[in-house]
């Protein structure tokens, strides 16, 4: 203790000290927080997000045939839905892109005049 005041002697700046009691209890409410939010987290992926997906059933059907030794199975149809505009696009881009690699490795390649 200090002979002029009856508190302890601190080793923290007055303001310093100030912050730290501020902060505190805010880095508890924060901990705390996150552990309930975590706990809450970690129930819901327990349980299973409805019935249907707890008994779904195998899409694949075996069709009897094996291809190097690995059974083969049916699948269901897959419906695509594609732009050709914008795969005709890509394909240019991809198409340019290579065209510049290309005149850029022969570049490298030529010897210095």
């Amino acid at each position: 203790m200090n002979a002029h005041s009856s508190q302890p002697s601190v080793f923290l700046p007055r303001h310093r000290l100030i912050s730290v009691q501020l902060s505190t209890p805010l880095v508890v409410v924060a901990l705390i927080a996150t552990v309930a939010l975590g706990a809450v987290a970690e129930a819901a992926d327990l349980q299973p997000v409805s019935k249907a997906s707890a008994t779904a059933q195998v899409v694949g059907v075996f069709t009897g045939d094996y291809v190097n030794g690995t059974p083969v199975y049916r699948l269901p149809p897959v419906i695509v839905v594609a732009n050709r505009e914008v795969a005709r696009a890509r394909l240019e881009r991809e198409k340019q892109l290579t065209r510049a690699e290309q005149g850029r490795a022969k570049a490298a390649a030529r010897p210095p005049a």
